[in-house]
């Protein structure tokens, strides 16, 4: 097992779609990932007073997670299997509608580190609709990247435990098949 010192760079992003069973789909590859910013919500601690003080503090962790993200454009794919828009067949327009109904998905994606690669799932995300701002070109390309906000709560695992995520660094026996299914769908041998 790899222990990297820094992380780095971001080479790779996927999501899958859960289930009604609670399981989740094949992984599907996301292409121009640009960045993730992750950050806890929900209170990382709480605690009790007495006589004016602080008479303890339980350290919670994390109720869930907010995932700001850009990807140079998000696929139609992600788009209609997790954001609830539809393609007509006969002309492939793609629509969103007030109607539509999206779908909860675990979010994978790859940093590298000083001693490789670190591979993370965030579990039961759910999205809005991502936005951009397009402008006009002048001497130079103007860029018109998508953004979403992806937010995670925790999920009922098949072993019975609750998680937010997971991750593996390079070396790790998990490592190579890390993106092919969401990890912990079958109990205790994962």
């Amino acid at each position: 097992m790899a222990d990297s010192k820094v992380r780095f760079g971001l080479s790779a992003a996927y999501y899958a779609v859960l289930k009604d069973d609670g399981t989740y789909d094949t992984p599907v590859r996301m292409v121009g990932a640009q960045s993730i910013d992750v950050s806890n919500s929900g209170s990382d601690s709480d605690s009790l007073y007495g006589d004016d003080i602080v008479m303890y503090t339980a350290n919670n962790g994390s109720s869930g997670k907010t995932l700001e993200v850009q990807f140079s454009k998000i696929g139609r794919d992600f788009l209609k299997n997790v954001c609830g828009m539809t393609e007509d067949p006969e002309t492939g327009i793609v629509s969103e509608s007030p109607d539509d109904t999206g779908r909860s998905f675990a979010f994978g994606f790859q940093t590298t580190g000083d001693a490789g690669g670190m591979r993370t799932w965030v579990l039961e995300n759910t999205a809005t609709v991502p936005v951009h701002s397009p402008g006009t070109n002048t001497d130079s390309l103007t860029e018109d990247p998508d953004s979403a906000t992806f937010t995670s709560k925790p999920h009922e695992c098949a072993d019975g435990k609750r998680r937010l995520s997971c991750f593996c660094e390079a070396g790790d026996a998990g490592y190579a098949n890390f993106f092919a299914k969401v990890p912990f769908q079958v109990a205790a041998t994962e």
